[in-house]
């Protein structure tokens, strides 16, 4: 093969490599963090997916926790905050300090709060759709029985 065939080759390589390697990392969230990406998106008015794909583009859970707590306290969309982090190079207090937001508005205290309710929420969600769905059956079963005792 020629020279440019191999590194065009190697190129398309590196680039499929780098993709499979990506969907790998995001593939490997834990279920429990993604469980409460829900809970925690909607309790600062942000969609579940835009946190999802945070965490699942490597960004830590707290790290996601402490941009929305810039996000309420700065007044500015997620959007905002979040293409500022990049743009500072993932640095929280560049970021931070970009919108005029102080360290105590996004402590560590203030994250655990915030990822303590998140969890609460989720399993309150979680409680609520498995009594739903054991009332269906208790119902199907129900009928089934009540059903079969026709005249």
């Amino acid at each position: 093969m020629s020279s440019p065939r191999i590194a065009v080759l190697s190129l398309a390589l590196a680039a499929c490599l780098a993709l499979f390697g990506a969907r790998a990392a995001q593939a490997a969230v834990p279920e429990s963090i993604l469980v409460i990406a829900g809970p925690l998106a909607e309790h600062y008015g942000v969609s579940g997916t835009a946190v999802t794909n945070l965490l699942q583009n490597g960004v830590s859970l707290e790290n996601v926790t402490q941009l929305l707590l810039i996000k309420e306290s700065s007044g500015q969309s997620f959007d905002a905050v979040t293409g500022a982090y990049r743009e500072q190079g993932n640095d929280m207090t560049k970021t931070a300090d970009q919108f005029g937001v102080a360290a105590k508005k996004y402590s560590p205290k203030k994250v655990e709060k915030a990822i303590d309710r998140a969890k609460a929420d989720a399993a309150k969600q979680a409680s609520e759709e498995a009594s739903e769905k054991a009332a269906e059956a208790t119902g199907k079963a129900m009928d089934e029985m009540l059903g079969g005792m026709g005249p």
